[in-house]
Parts: C-alpha cells; structure tokens; sequence
C-alpha cells in the first residue's frame, strides 16, 4: 500500500473527517428544509393573496354551491373563461365552439354552465362525453357580477344583432363569464377563427345512446335508397314559426325573463315563414333540372308538416329517419332528452353529407354547416329559404 493511499485511509477513519461528512449531510438536510419551508410560504401568501382579492371565502353566492364552486376555482392560477350557454341544441354548441376556440387562442381555461330548462331538458351527459371539471350545472352569473376578479358580458340582457352585442376582451388579467346563445367573439379579428371552432366542436365525443341513432338511421338510409350518407344531400328545414309547440310552456315565462319569448326570438320566429318546405322544394326542383339523377336528399326538420310534404312531392329521393324514438318529438314536447339526443343524431348525419341546403334562420343549421366545413365558396352550402336576410351565423 502506497503512502499516499494510506494517508487517505487513514483520513476516511479519522474522527475529523466523520465529522466534517455529518456536517455535511446536515447541511443539506437544512437546505431542504428551508427550500420546504421558503415553498410552503411562498403558497399560503399567494393563497390569502388571492383571497383578498376575490373575497372568495366570504362571497355569499358561492356558499349556496360549494361543490361547483371547488369546480370553478380548482385551479386558481390560470385565467378562466366561463361560459353560460342557453336556448337550444344549436344554440348551445354555437356558443360553446365558438367560446372553446377563444379560450384556446386566449389562452384560458374554459368551463361551460349547462342548465336544463324547457328550450333543452337534458343535461349535456346525456348528449357527450365530457370532463366533470368543466362543466358546472348552475349559473354563476350573479357570483361573477359582484366579483371583482371577472369581467361579465350578459349577452341574454340585451339581445339585439351580432353587430352591435360588445366584443370580448381577453387581454384582461379577469376571469371573463359569458352569459349567451349566440356566437362568443373576441374584439381582434382573428379571435374567432371558424376553422378552431369547427375543431372544438368536433373534439366533443357523442355519447352512446347518440351513436346508437346515428347508426341506426344511417343503416335505414343504406337499406332504403343503397346509398351512404357521403353521397346524399342534407336537408334542414326550421319552419315552426308558433313558439308555444316549438318551445312547449315559453308563454308561461314572464316578460323580463331571458328564457322567455323575447323579442328576438318572435322576429326569429316571424321569418321562419320564408323558410316553408316549398320554398326547399325549389331549389330541389332546380338541382333535379340539372341532374336527373341527382342524390337522395335526407331531410331534416321540426315540422310534420314539412317531413310528410317533402316525401309527397320526392318520393323515393327523399329520405326521412323513421325510428319508434321519434314518437313524441313531432306531436309532443320535441325538448326532452330522448328528441334532443335525435337531433343530434340528425345534426351529425347532416354534417356527413355531399352538400347542405340550410334554413337562414337557424342555429341548428349554422353548427351542421360549421362540423361538415360547408362553405358557399365551395359550392356546397345553399340557402332553401325564400329571400330576406340571411341570419345564418347570426
């Protein structure tokens, strides 16, 4: 053993030397401590921190729904865009594609307030598969209001025309809460990119019990006409212009509620005249003129009237779902879950076809046109409706 290596040796042993390696374990030990120490502040002063500011423990409207309020401010360091959707099936899923794809291009965490109520009783499970941590059941509009960290646009308050309803800010520190059925828009031009829109919708995951219709109706499609869904015509046609059978128990609604029968849902409702099945079968008529053998056309609507008039003057080229689910949705309240699940069976089939002739005047229309990348640039979007001003994408 050389000189050297003993020396080392005999250092290793040396009382000194253990002593210097236990100090050295306790000083690192200590620095851990302290780093635990330094994070467990540095937490609680930004936890009371944020509680004077928002004033959330103390904040009276969330104490009524603690367990969606843990929802809402789970994560308190991420700016949120909140977004209360109502008003029907496609009246929902404009506002929450729309708000989706500003939240992503704003950058904020996005939760949704489903509320079941006459225009849609069923809750949004019923029609997709979806996070519990997104969505919330009960409004928070009031809670947001009397907050000083959100910014609020009430877009039912006030419903007047996309023109003149205020542009969202998202280059706000605020959490933003948007009470809506209509399109959700950022002030920059570039905020609402229809392209994002169309791939947040499309990301939303039909639930079972709407897959089983979609494949159901497409088989009866197949055994019918021999044809796919991909070489059809999509048909939709809103005409129901008496908003007591469209909406049952709208009329029992007060004048100063947002759900009720306001005035931009009766001049909706007074142009869906210009949207009659006949109107359809013009444009159907002009499109057979060029084409003798032109596709089947798979028809879409919320009239009697309309479905049976379309086969009458079709015939075999028109196509309209039969299942024994139906019963009801007609003649009945077409707003409970099993009818909502239906249309949207009918609004994805829709989105699947070759081109979409649309009604101007609606929502539902608007959301087949935007999942199936109808675009009249391209030739396959066309308006059945007679003249008048277009409100699709209003």
């Amino acid at each position: 053993m050389s000189r050297r290596t003993s020396r080392a040796t005999m250092w290793k042993r040396s009382l000194f030397h253990e002593s210097v390696k236990g100090s050295t374990r306790r000083f690192r030990c200590s620095l851990l401590i302290l780093f635990l120490l330094a994070a467990y502040f540095r937490t609680a002063r930004h936890a009371r921190h944020w509680n004077s500011e928002t004033n959330f423990d103390l904040d009276p409207c969330t104490q009524n729904y603690p367990a969606a309020a843990e929802k809402l401010y789970h994560d308190r360091g991420e700016r949120k865009l909140v977004v209360e959707v109502s008003h029907g099936l496609g009246n929902r899923l404009r506002a929450i594609s729309s708000a989706a794809a500003l939240a992503r291009i704003s950058n904020r965490q996005l939760h949704v307030v489903w509320i079941q109520d006459l225009h849609l009783n069923a809750s949004i499970r019923d029609l997709f598969y979806v996070s519990d941590s997104q969505i919330i059941e009960q409004s928070y509009l009031q809670c947001a209001l009397s907050s000083e960290t959100y910014v609020v646009y009430d877009y039912l308050s006030d419903p007047v025309d996309e023109s003149r309803r205020p542009k969202i800010n998202t280059h706000i520190s605020e959490h933003i809460y948007i009470r809506t059925a209509y399109r959700v828009i950022g002030k920059e031009k570039d905020d609402y990119a229809a392209s994002l829109a169309k791939v947040m919708l499309s990301r939303l995951r039909p639930s079972p019990t709407v897959l089983d219709f979609v494949n159901r109706i497409e088989k009866q499609l197949m055994v019918q006409t021999g044809q796919s869904t991909r070489g059809t015509v999509g048909v939709h046609i809103r005409m129901q212009s008496d908003l007591e059978r469209d909406v049952p128990g709208i009329s029992s609604l007060g004048n100063m509620d947002v759900r009720g029968a306001t005035s931009r849902m009766l001049d909706v409702a007074a142009l869906r005249h210009r949207c009659h099945f006949k109107h359809f079968l013009n444009i159907i008529r002009i499109r057979q003129l060029e084409d003798p053998f032109a596709s089947t056309y798979i028809i879409s609507s919320d009239c009697t009237e309309a479905r049976d008039g379309m086969i009458q003057e079709l015939g075999s080229k028109a196509f309209v779902p039969e299942l024994p689910e139906y019963r009801g949705c007609m003649d009945g309240n077409p707003r409970n879950t099993v009818c909502v699940q239906l249309a949207l069976a009918e609004m994805l089939i829709l989105s699947r076809t070759s081109s979409f002739i649309y009604s101007s005047h609606s929502s539902f229309s608007e959301v087949v046109a935007l999942l199936g990348g109808f675009t009249r640039g391209r030739g396959n979007l066309e308006s059945g409706c007679l003249g008048g001003p277009d409100l699709l994408f209003k």
